[in-house]
Order: C-alpha cells, then sequence, then structure tokens
C-alpha cells in the first residue's frame, strides 16, 4: 500500500515542494531587504523608542511601515493557500476514482477500501502538514521586522494565520474537507469548490466571532495623553474608546459635545483639557504573551473538525457501494 500510494501521490509532494519553492525565493529575496532595512536603516532601534523624537527616525518609521501596509496586501494573498491547496489535495484522494471508474478495481481488491483511504489520507495529511509548517516558518521569519513594530504584532491576520502552528491545522481541515466533498460529488472541481467555500466560511466565522473569546480579554484605563500610544507592542486591541470618571463609555457625540470646548491655548493642550474634565482613555485587548496559547487552542479546535470530517469520511465510504 506505502509503494501504491506513493506512486499515485508523488505528483502532489513535488508539487508542492516547487510550490514551496517559488515561495521561499519570493520571501527569501524580499525578506532580505525588509530585515536589512529594520537593521541598518534604524527601524528597529526607533521601533525601542531610542531616538524616535529624531526626523531621521520619524522618517525611517514611516517608510518602513509604508512598505509593511504593502508587503500584508501580499500576505493577504497567501491566507487562501492553505484552503487551496488542502482543498485539492483531498478531493484527489476520491473524485477521480468516480471520474475514471478505477474504483471498481481499487475497492474489490484484498485491500479493504477503508484501509485503501487510511493510506492515501494519511500520506496525503502527511504531505500537506508539512508544506504548511514550512511556509509557516518561512512567513515568521519573513514577518519578524513587522511583528516587533505592528501595532497587533503577531495577532494581526497576517501574522496569526500564517505563522506558528495553525497553519498546518488549516491544511489538514482543508484536506478533510477536500476529501469529504470529493468522496459525497464525485466530481474533483465540484469538490475542492465547495471545500474551499466551506473552508472560507468557517475561517472567518472563527477569526471574527471565535477567536477573540478564546481567553477573556484584559481592560485598562490611562491617561489621555497616552491615547492610542499607550498601547503596547503585540497587543491585540478589542476595542477602545473614552469614558468619564465613573467608567460609563462615551458615545461619539458625548465626547465631541465634552472636546469640541477645547480651545488651542489651553494649558497643558488637548490631553489636559480632557483630563481636566474628566474624560480618560481605555482599551480592552489580548495580551501579546497569549500568542502562543491562542495558537494551540485554534489549532486544537481545526483539528477536532477536521477529526469529525475524517470519521464522517469512513462513514460514508463503507456506505458507499457506487
Amino acid at each position: 500500500m506505502l509503494w501504491m500510494t506513493w506512486r499515485q501521490h508523488r505528483a502532489h509532494l513535488l508539487s508542492c515542494l516547487a510550490l514551496l519553492a517559488v515561495a521561499a525565493l519570493a520571501l527569501g529575496y524580499d525578506g532580505y531587504s525588509l530585515h536589512t532595512q529594520y537593521t541598518d536603516d534604524g527601524v528597529g532601534a526607533c521601533a525601542r523608542h531610542l531616538g524616535e523624537g529624531t526626523p531621521a527616525c520619524k522618517a525611517a518609521l514611516r517608510d518602513f511601515l509604508d512598505r509593511a501596509d504593502v508587503t500584508d496586501q501580499f500576505l493577504d494573498w497567501m491566507m487562501v493557500v492553505p484552503g487551496v491547496v488542502g482543498a485539492l489535495l483531498g478531493a484527489l484522494l476520491v473524485a477521480p476514482e468516480f471520474e475514471q471508474g478505477t474504483w471498481r478495481m481499487a475497492w474489490t481488491q484484498a485491500v479493504p477500501r477503508t484501509r485503501w483511504l487510511a493510506w492515501k489520507l494519511g500520506f496525503v495529511v502527511v504531505v500537506a502538514a508539512g508544506f504548511s509548517a514550512a511556509l509557516a516558518a518561512l512567513v515568521g521569519w519573513y514577518r519578524a521586522p513587522l511583528d516587533e513594530i505592528r501595532p497587533d504584532g503577531r495577532f494581526a491576520s497576517a501574522g496569526f494565520d500564517l505563522e506558528g502552528v495553525v497553519l498546518p491545522a488549516y491544511t489538514v481541515f482543508a484536506v478533510a474537507l477536500g476529501a469529504l466533498a470529493g468522496l459525497l460529488l464525485r466530481r474533483t472541481v465540484a469538490a475542492v469548490a465547495l471545500a474551499v467555500g466551506v473552508f472560507v466560511v468557517v475561517r472567518l466565522s472563527v477569526e471574527t466571532l471565535v477567536r477573540p473569546h478564546y481567553w477573556s480579554p484584559v481592560s485598562r484605563v490611562g491617561d489621555p495623553e497616552l491615547a492610542p500610544t499607550g498601547v503596547q507592542a503585540g497587543d491585540w486591541t478589542l476595542a477602545h474608546g473614552w469614558q468619564d470618571l465613573s467608567g460609563r463609555n462615551l458615545s461619539h457625540n458625548a465626547y465631541r459635545a465634552i472636546a469640541d470646548g477645547a480651545t488651542p491655548d489651553y494649558p497643558g493642550g488637548f490631553a489636559a483639557f480632557l483630563r481636566d474634565h474628566g474624560v480618560v482613555w481605555w482599551q480592552t485587548y489580548q495580551p501579546a504573551s497569549r500568542f502562543g496559547a491562542f495558537q494551540l487552542v485554534e489549532a486544537g479546535l481545526y483539528m477536532v473538525l477536521s477529526a469529525g470530517l475524517v470519521a464522517g469520511l469512513f462513514v460514508a465510504l463503507r456506505r458507499r457501494t457506487g
């Protein structure tokens, strides 16, 4: 079975290696330039608040952040890679057997169909997980300077979704989706389309509705002068705004009603005016130190979903007669 599985799916492994090589060349070339700019132009020193008041430092930070915006837009496109690759690999497990009619021979041999699928699925999962783990390591190195200066750090979507252990978990989930869709639909293209669609819906739902609640967020209240620079680098800000001294959140209109009363010559400036009128700044956030825990929770969630899909896949396979 191992030799047969290798013969059938070695092209998938070679394709993943080729795709990884292309990503390594692209990210490696631009990443070297990014790391060099971060160190040689003093961006790293500025990010650590060394000499941040100098015009040269501000200009270096501004140029680097402008470039970082372009980089993040590029990485945003890469977030579809685990879904597409995983769904394609999964759909190619079973759907072509129906399209080509080879299921009659494959499932009537001495090897039971469940064992046949287990070998094939295990091989593809290892390939997909290895590919995405290598890609996650590559993106983690590439984004390292950005993670140091971005407000949300590694909690930013382009960081969290493409670094650490969640990327292999996403890909395994997509493989399970593709395999089950391939068995049910019996058409490779239709299975890939369905699997990618479900993958995107689940990913967006988890990111926006579930991820912020893995751990109870932390709240803090600060002097108006700290807003928004009081945010610690790497913390994931969930919400922020203004409060009065009683702890009541101020609406935008309530805040404007107070702020519009400030005059240019107010002693101490605008922040002093807000302070004297009982206005403070608040923030609800997830600390940067929770990044690893959040990654493990989300990876575990997707592995549980994958296990459920795989269980459904084997049940459906045993019931499938043609």
